[in-house]
């Protein structure tokens, strides 16, 4: 084929605003297909890197509503339960309002001993038991802001501090990775004395408890257990698995495997169509070359090579280039489920996709040059 190259190159540039357009029409549609399946597999990842023997509660009326740390007393006395971690969540920013800061505000020791998946050194856990200031940070967050242990981060949040401030400045002791999505280690682990001692208001309360339990097959049934506790209290619960929480946040987003499979459809039809057209279009205008091609002797066989060669140069040159343009907006995308990646998988499919639309494309395009005379091409028009 290579000695043919100067023709599918010439054939290529016939037109080249119609080669473009064509290009980008192919890159487009592939950049959606890229993202989408990217958003897909992260939701099938998040269910599936998550854990039956956590619970989650919360408050019953807002999910971030503050309610007694006591409350976490009663729920370690339920049968069933290993351990109870409290936590209150601190949003803010370091530098710019565009820097977002997330916190958790906690007993470090036992946040890390429930998410036992996070790798942090024990040197770091005995620095934040000696400095109540200080924090352990994800190697994500660290990296994005350049951050180092040893520094001084000062974080701008709307929860104010005693004497009026709104800057809560954390002493760096050490980072914390996710071996599973290293791209999930984003959040920033505080003593929660530290920030409860200094808070203007609602000291004493905490958003959320992270309850682990002996055996993940009851998780439904200690969950209602803790939720029965508070029923008639001034702060009534909602409590689920991590699984069933992930499930319930994914929904919301939408089943976005039928809306994945449903738009990929259309996209792929509607490119179909399009670049059957135009190299319909391409392949009348050039009758005359063709014609005399086959007056020189080149078989309907070469010819058909040639318009379908044409045809997935287009196609997996257009995907090649939607694939990287996914890969670069992915991570934008990835922020509604904090989980998204595209894999090996998906680019074998996106290649087996646009050799299907370049052969089936080419199909009517090559059956014309097959049916054309030599005669009927080269006549005057």
């Amino acid at each position: 084929m290579v000695k043919y190259m100067p023709l599918i190159w010439s054939g290529l540039r016939h037109r080249l605003s119609r080669t473009a357009f064509m290009l980008v029409q192919v890159a487009v549609t592939f950049t959606l297909f890229g993202v989408l399946q990217g958003l897909n597999a992260g939701i099938k990842q998040a269910i599936a890197h998550s854990h039956a023997d956590r619970l989650y509660v919360v408050s019953r009326f807002n999910m971030g509503e503050p309610f007694p740390s006591a409350t976490g007393v009663k729920i370690a006395a339920l049968p069933g339960v290993v351990s109870v971690n409290a936590r209150t969540r601190l949003r803010g920013y370091f530098q710019l309002p565009t820097h977002m800061v997330e916190s958790v505000v906690t007993d470090p020791a036992a946040f890390f001993a429930i998410h036992d998946e996070i790798r942090v050194s024990p040197q770091a856990l005995q620095r934040m038991r000696e400095m109540p200031s200080g924090a352990i940070v994800g190697e994500d967050l660290a990296r994005r802001y350049g951050w180092h242990v040893g520094e001084r981060v000062p974080v701008q949040s709307t929860l104010a501090r005693e004497d009026g401030t709104q800057t809560w400045t954390f002493d760096l002791v050490g980072t914390y990775e996710e071996p599973d999505d290293p791209q999930l280690a984003t959040l920033l682990v505080a003593n929660y004395s530290y920030v409860n001692e200094a808070r203007q208001s609602e000291r004493d309360t905490v958003n959320s408890f992270v309850v682990r339990i002996a055996d993940p097959s009851r998780s439904a049934d200690i969950a209602y257990q803790i939720d029965s506790l508070f029923t008639n209290s001034q702060f009534p619960t909602r409590s689920q698995s991590e699984s069933e929480m992930t499930r319930t946040q994914m929904q919301r987003i939408g089943d976005l495997d039928f809306v994945t499979r449903t738009i990929t459809t259309a996209a792929i039809f509607a490119l179909l169509t399009a670049t059957a057209a135009l190299l319909m279009q391409s392949v009348r205008e050039r009758t005359p070359e063709l014609s005399t091609l086959k007056a020189m002797g080149f078989t309907d066989g070469i010819l058909a090579a040639l318009i379908l060669s044409e045809s997935l140069a287009l196609c997996c040159a257009g995907a090649a280039i939607g694939l990287v343009a996914a890969r670069l907006l992915l991570p934008y995308a990835r922020n509604l489920i904090g989980r998204g990646s595209i894999h090996f998988t998906t680019d074998l499919l996106a290649v087996a996709l646009a050799v299907g639309v370049a052969l089936i494309a080419g199909a009517l395009p090559t059956w014309r040059v097959h049916r054309l005379s030599i005669c009927e091409g080269l006549a005057p028009r």
